[in-house]
């Protein structure tokens, strides 16, 4: 068991919160899958050996596991076909595995694309009605490419991040329901996830379901 000591760089808070504890380390355990814990993995086909994340996944226990989708990477000309699966042409059988040892893969869509402004201006998906149709067309084919294989999907991470705040609230909810149409229509079973917050942002949370409220 490893425990931290959290000190805050805020004025006005204790600079020693609390010691608790962070994480359990268990002996390796395939074939066991936690329904509450899982990983996060960012692929890159050129460092990324997947066959030994294959492997480490089935050992360390977890039930889910959360990995990058990026638009832009996949159909990168709109209309011009996609890269499926992943970018991972060397080994292209990561997901099935993966969901063969009984772990849901969770896919984190991105919402960008250069054609729209790229990653600086991601915001400009939500601003046009032509963006937020290619991205509904789009998140339907990759829901409908992987049914089976990943049938959970979130809409990118931290969107209120600081350094990620180019979309307000109300356009990201514009993002998440053109998204959810979209994977519906590809996949009617799949499970369908907003951003994960970056900090407590009840605000921000708000503001998405007043926008949204009504929608199908």
């Amino acid at each position: 068991t490893l425990y931290v000591t959290v000190k805050s760089r805020t004025p006005g808070f204790n600079d020693i919160l609390i010691d608790r504890e962070f994480s359990v380390v268990n002996t390796p355990s395939p074939g066991y899958r936690s329904p509450f814990m899982g990983h996060q993995i960012h692929p890159n086909t050129t460092h990324t050996r997947f066959n030994q994340v294959e492997r480490i996944v089935d050992m360390s226990g977890i039930g889910f596991l959360r990995t990058d989708f990026g638009w832009n990477g996949l159909e990168p000309v709109l209309g011009g076909g996609y890269k499926f699966p992943n970018d991972m042409p060397d080994y292209p059988d990561f997901y099935p595995n993966v969901a063969k040892m009984g772990i849901e893969n969770i896919a984190i869509v991105t919402p960008w694309h250069e054609a729209y402004g790229g990653w600086s201006h991601r915001e400009k998906i939500a601003e046009t009605p032509e963006a937020l149709r290619d991205w509904e067309r789009f998140c339907a084919d990759l829901a409908a490419h992987y049914k089976g294989v990943i049938n959970n999907f979130e809409f990118g991470n931290e969107i209120n991040f600081a350094r990620d705040e180019v979309y307000s609230a109300e356009e990201y909810a514009d993002v998440c329901i053109a998204g959810y149409r979209g994977i519906k229509k590809g996949n009617p079973e799949a499970i369908v996830l907003t951003q994960g917050l970056s900090r407590t942002d009840t605000d921000f949370v708000k503001a998405m379901i007043e926008h949204a409220d009504g929608e199908k």
